[in-house]
Order: C-alpha cells, then structure tokens, then sequence
C-alpha cells in the first residue's frame, strides 16, 4: 500500500521540517504551497519532498487540491505543518493500511496540543477525533475553515496521536492566526446558520458535526464572547493544568476581548 503525507504551507519555514522528518514513514511527502516568501519550499525539497503551489483561496479547496496530486496513492495523511506524526502513530498507520477493510475509507486520530512542552490534555477540546488518513480517491473535504472531511465509505479509529505545536512561532502569533480564524468561522457558521442548525450524527463533542453545532446555538442566542471562556475553564477544569492551562486560558480570553 502505497502511503502519502499531504501537508499545506504558507510562510512554514519555521515548522515544515520537523513535519516532514515526522512522516517519512510513507511513500511520499507532498507539500501544496501558497506562494510562500520564506524558505518553506527550500527546505521541503532539500527533505526530499514533493513541492506544488497552488494559490491559496480556503482550506477546503487547498486541501482537495492536495487530494487530487496524491490520487496515485492508496492513502493520504492530511497534516498541518505545526503538527508531527509520533512513532507510535506511524507505525500504527502502516500496520492499519495493510489490512484495512476495502469499506473504509477515513480513519480519525486524535492530536495532542503541547504548550512548550506541557500537553494541553484539559483545556484544548481532547479528545477531538479528526479526519486525517483517507483514501484520496474517495474523499473530499468540505468547509472553508475547520474543514471536515466527506468519504465514500466507513470509518475507522487510530490509537496513536499527532503531536500540535501551535504556539512554536511564538503567542502573538497563535493570537493573531486565531483572530484572523475565528472571524471566518463566525461567518461561516453564520452563514450555515441561517441555512438551520448543522445536522447531528451526534451531539458529542469529539466530533466535528457536534462541536459546530454547540457553537451555532451560542450564535443563535446571541452569546458574547466571554460565554464561552467562562463556561469552558471551569468544565474542562484548566487550573488542574497549572501554569500552562493558565497561561492558554489568558491567551483565550485576549481574543474574546
């Protein structure tokens, strides 16, 4: 079986070899870059990988435009350039294709969010299962932003997880790319709103459908945006997370102010 990591880049230099160096248990790594002004493209192909531009319009578009370059493959791994694939996980994945059923199409991983070097177990949504190892010729990714993924086919779960890093370039920027991300989002879930409430395969949060949902109805009651720091820290109990839960939740609530 013939495995593909597929990784989208903007401006990556700082994040794209470690992610690389990660996944060379595959066949391949294909990196879709948008016009990077850094050294990201230099450094994948002195990796070895697999460069493409493409100019970036939303992350579903680029994502099935990764897709496509990776039809000859029999999977392709989806991740981000601040994420890294642990040896646990992709030794998982190799035994998993191996002897996957012809029926499934997409299995999901969970991520571990680190904050310099702290997991996030308690404040960072774990455990969200992602739509990440697909057969590429029987999926394709749908929504501009916090993209869910759409398979002809079943499903199945990995045990191993992702390693995300997203404060690696530092918390100004995990601020500024989380303002820019949650004005989109709030426009698209608006706009998804009004076409009514996502439906549910079900209500739990560790997937994408629920997750949306709960954040539609905040929309819909017209919910300020410190709603749901207060109601996030004390369910997901950060302060047991000590200085980094801590140091995450300010973080959270600088962008609701």
């Amino acid at each position: 079986m013939k495995i593909a990591a597929l990784i989208i880049t903007k401006n990556e230099e700082i994040t794209i070899a470690a992610c690389i160096t990660s996944c060379t248990f595959g066949d391949r790594v294909i990196v879709l870059d948008s016009h990077s002004d850094d050294a990201t493209r230099d450094i994948a192909l002195k990796l070895g990988a697999e460069v493409h531009t493409r100019p970036f319009d939303d992350y579903a578009q680029q994502r099935n435009a990764a897709l496509e370059i990776a039809a000859d493959y029999d999977w392709a791994l989806m991740i981000d350039a601040d994420e890294r694939c642990t040896p646990d996980l992709a030794a998982e994945i190799a035994a998993t294709v191996r002897f996957s059923p012809n029926d499934i199409a997409l299995y999901r991983v969970r991520r571990k969010d680190m904050f310099f070097g702290s997991w996030l177990r308690r404040d960072s949504g774990y455990p969200t299962w992602f739509s990440r190892l697909v057969r590429p010729r029987r999926a394709r990714v749908v929504r501009a932003i916090n993209e869910e993924c759409v398979v002809d086919g079943g499903e199945g779960r990995l045990q191993g997880h992702l390693l995300h890093e997203p404060f690696v370039k530092g918390i100004s920027h995990w601020i500024d790319r989380h303002n820019r991300h949650s004005t989109l989002e709030a426009r698209q879930l608006t706009d998804e709103l009004r076409r009514g409430l996502a439906r549910l395969d079900t209500l739990n949060s560790a997937y994408a459908s629920g997750r949306r949902f709960l954040k539609q109805i905040f929309i819909a009651c017209h919910a300020g945006p410190q709603s749901p720091f207060s109601i996030c820290i004390p369910c997901a109990a950060a302060f047991w997370m000590a200085l980094a839960g801590i140091a995450t939740a300010n973080c959270v609530r600088c962008l609701n102010t």
